[in-house]
């Protein structure tokens, strides 16, 4: 018998274990993929706290994401001293660069308007300004958007931080199995596992990733809410005073064909390059020669030195993604039992501290919640699928 049972040991899952540890005197975490540190979909981010990046944000996402930013600091500080190795946040500021006419106008007049009506720091630069603050960016770029308040984080490290934070705490219990169903009964609930193994407990969080729809679809999410959008980095070693100074962002849009390049600086000598969306991609093995087709080409016009760098490896996972692009956290059963913690698509390392944060403070029946926790959990309230809906 637990106290607690978290299905899914990714970035949320071990976050959300992390957060609420000290109120549960015994907690489980079930994970598929015991080599989720190193392969699992959270370590397979590129590392870049960016809460106003792309379209998500509309809609009050963007405000959750940056409480969560507000939190990295002392929760990557705790986390490493948990785990007996620091942890580093760099404050890089990110660059969303455009090399045509179309991104110049979407960034200069929707975008910019957008982010100084919520407040946001952000400032539109032209070419020239942009290669005086990274002198890395190639002639291709006529514009700029600076968001100088963005941190860029090593995935890898954090997930090996948690793994080593929660082995250490005598309370937590790592499970290595696949979940088959999480169901709650007699005031209780059971996570049953494929091998034919129930686990008992008071309460579980499914943090699932884009395996959750299978485990909620019982309790009113239909399982068509989740798909899963494979996404791939490549990573480069950075020669002696080659390392980009800012995250740096670009979209282009040929051929009718959206490609995303997205580059994060790491400490020492490696860079993230990334990041590819494949929708219809079913196998989350990295692919490094399909990686490198499609990161490499933008990479070149925006970075074009970066692009020329030693790949030393590739990475790749399955975003959760949700119908609708916003994460579902909250509970889905009359009882309270049973807590969604899942579906943050690109988000899930941006929003890690905020979700757990926001999942301790429901499992522990925390009240009052603050104007802040009502928005956020309204925003991402599961219920808004209920009753079949699927589109």
């Amino acid at each position: 018998m637990y106290d607690l049972i978290i299905v899914g040991g990714g970035i949320i899952g071990c976050s959300v274990a992390e957060w609420s540890g000290a109120g549960f005197a015994r907690i489980c975490v079930v994970e598929q993929d015991p080599n989720t540190v190193t392969e699992g979909t959270s370590a397979a981010a590129a590392g870049g706290v960016t809460p106003f990046l792309g379209d998500h944000w509309a809609g009050g996402l963007g405000a959750m994401a940056a409480r969560s930013r507000d939190l990295y600091r002392g929760w990557v500080k705790r986390v490493g001293a948990k785990a007996g190795r620091p942890l580093h946040v760099r404050h890089t500021g990110l660059l969303q660069l455009a090399i045509d006419d179309v991104e110049t106008d979407r960034l200069q007049n929707k975008v910019l308007p957008h982010l100084d009506a919520c407040g946001v720091d952000a400032t539109m630069l032209t070419g020239d300004e942009a290669r005086r603050r990274e002198p890395l960016l190639g002639p291709e770029v006529r514009a700029a958007l600076e968001q100088p308040a963005d941190l860029a984080v090593e995935p890898m490290r954090i997930m090996d931080a948690l793994h080593r934070a929660l082995r250490a705490d005598d309370r937590v219990e790592i499970v290595y199995a696949r979940t088959a169903a999480v169901a709650a009964a007699g005031g209780r609930v059971e996570v049953v596992l494929a091998d034919g193994r129930t686990l008992h407990g008071e309460r579980a969080v499914v943090a699932a990733g884009h395996r959750s729809g299978g485990l909620l679809e019982r309790h009113g999410v239909p399982a068509q809410v989740f798909q899963a959008v494979k996404g791939q980095i490549l990573d480069m070693r950075v020669p002696r005073g080659g390392a980009p100074r800012y995250l740096s962002d670009m979209v282009t849009h040929e051929s009718g064909d959206e490609r995303v390049v997205f580059v994060t600086p790491y400490r020492g000598d490696r860079l993230a390059a990334g990041a590819t969306f494949e929708r219809h991609e079913t196998d989350p093995r990295p692919v490094l020669t399909k990686a490198r087709d499609l990161i490499l080409p933008n990479l070149r016009r925006a970075l074009p030195r970066v692009a020329d760098y030693e790949i030393v490896g590739s990475r790749a996972g399955m975003r959760p993604r949700t119908l609708d692009d916003i994460p579902l956290v909250g509970f889905v059963d009359p009882d309270r039992r049973i807590l969604a913690a899942t579906g943050h698509s690109g988000l899930g390392l941006t929003l890690a501290p905020r979700t757990a944060q926001l999942v301790a403070g429901l499992l522990e029946d925390r009240a009052p919640l603050g104007a802040d926790d009502r928005a956020d959990l309204a925003l991402c309230d599961p219920q808004r699928f209920a009753a079949g809906a699927s589109a």
